[in-house]
């Protein structure tokens, strides 16, 4: 189990920095029976969708105050039912 976390996590850390290089999203799917038993049975069937408005938000605010323009590229992690949007560094004027 400590393996396939291990790996979860270097996958996941990659696809991040390899989407910031490009202009479009990646959805990142798993089937980790123990993880999706986990996520499937609490409550964060909408938490995908507001943390994007967050961090959308985050990227208006940043960009209104100093003129950085911050990509609106996503690594979407699928976890059974839960989608969690995870939002690569990448900075440019």
């Amino acid at each position: 189990m400590k393996r396939q976390l291990r790996v979860l996590v270097i996958l996941t850390a990659a696809l991040a920095m390899a989407s910031s290089a490009s202009a479009r999203d990646f959805h990142l799917f798993l089937n980790v029976p123990i993880v999706t038993a986990v996520t499937d049975r609490l409550p964060l069937g909408g938490i995908g969708d507001g943390l994007h408005a967050a961090q959308e938000s985050v990227h208006e605010v940043v960009g209104r105050l100093t003129g950085v323009r911050l990509p609106h590229d996503y690594l979407w992690l699928h976890l059974g039912k839960t989608r969690v949007p995870i939002d690569p560094i990448n900075f440019s004027r």
